[in-house]
């Protein structure tokens, strides 16, 4: 296994205009933002919360994940999400993204049907075998299925599987995560932003959250890296008060990225956006945390 990704990842918030259609002329900026918070790495339509890809056509996730990999022009990997119920579309996912030049690919288990563990090892033996780039294995039980933690370990056994993002926030879960499957080389192990510096204390690679949240997430891992606990911790504990009760992780980032002066709509209908009040306080949450919010 040739793991060398570590840090922080972020998905690219989408854009979106006020009829609700995928702006594509405000990719460049959304990405080049994401890089500016931080991130070593970023996911093209990948995560099924954050980039809303859901709620996206193929058309339109191929167009992104093109215009993502230009707006980089190879200053991070772009890891391109190939998700989808139908394994034809995987494949066509795939190929496009091997030819525009990504870095690696993001998956998790197909939606809508439930899928048994059969179902999962066939889709990402599936996945495996078509492609030779670097895989992260993508485990949201608020989009799919929740995968156990015996099917995850068996799973990074697959040549192409080097990465999880592990999004259960489960602490007992991920902590057996990070003592096998991390610890024995099957996978580098990322989590996200509310147990980031109990991951990265443990060993973890890192921590897989958007923008620009990850700019106080990589204060936690370089303070982590730097042996300063007491400044891991307190980066934490500013990570912890971000105001996003009441809203889902698209929502709530997306309101950040505005008061940061990066406009990428609201959500896609029917999902809704922050309301004022949410938007005020994320807005003073991020003066309060050094965040500027007028860049």
């Amino acid at each position: 296994m040739n793991a060398e990704l570590t840090g922080i990842v972020s998905p690219v918030l989408v854009p979106f205009d006020d009829a609700g259609d995928v702006d594509l002329d405000a990719v460049h900026e959304s990405t080049r933002f994401t890089i500016e918070c931080s991130a070593d790495a970023v996911i093209a339509v990948g995560t099924g919360t954050a980039q809303e890809m859901p709620t996206l056509t193929v058309e339109e996730r191929k167009a992104l994940i093109a215009a993502t990999i230009d707006a980089t022009d190879g200053d991070v990997p772009v890891y391109a999400g190939v998700s989808f119920p139908s394994l034809s579309v995987v494949d066509d996912l795939i190929a496009f993204s091997e030819r525009e030049g990504a870095d690696g690919l993001f998956a998790m288990p197909p939606w809508g049907i439930p899928p048994d563990e059969s179902v999962i090892t066939d889709y990402f033996t599936h996945i495996d075998a078509a492609t030779d780039l670097p895989v992260f294995l993508y485990n949201n039980p608020t989009v799919s299925v929740a995968m156990s933690e015996t099917l995850m370990a068996e799973l990074m056994e697959l040549e192409q599987f080097v990465y999880i993002k592990e999004s259960s926030r489960n602490w007992k879960r991920l902590a057996w995560m990070l003592d096998t499957i991390h610890v024995d080389g099957e996978a580098h192990v990322f989590t996200t932003l509310d147990v980031a510096y109990q991951t990265l204390e443990m060993g973890g690679a890192g921590i897989t959250t958007p923008p620009p949240i990850a700019a106080k997430a990589r204060e936690v891992f370089d303070a982590v890296a730097a042996g300063d606990t007491a400044a891991a911790l307190d980066a934490q504990r500013e990570l912890d008060r971000f105001p996003s009760r009441g809203m889902m992780l698209h929502a709530a980032s997306k309101a950040a990225a505005e008061a940061a002066g990066v406009p990428v709509g609201d959500p896609r209908p029917p999902y809704r956006g922050a309301t004022d009040t949410q938007r005020e306080d994320i807005a003073a949450w991020m003066r309060d945390v050094g965040l500027s919010t007028d860049t």
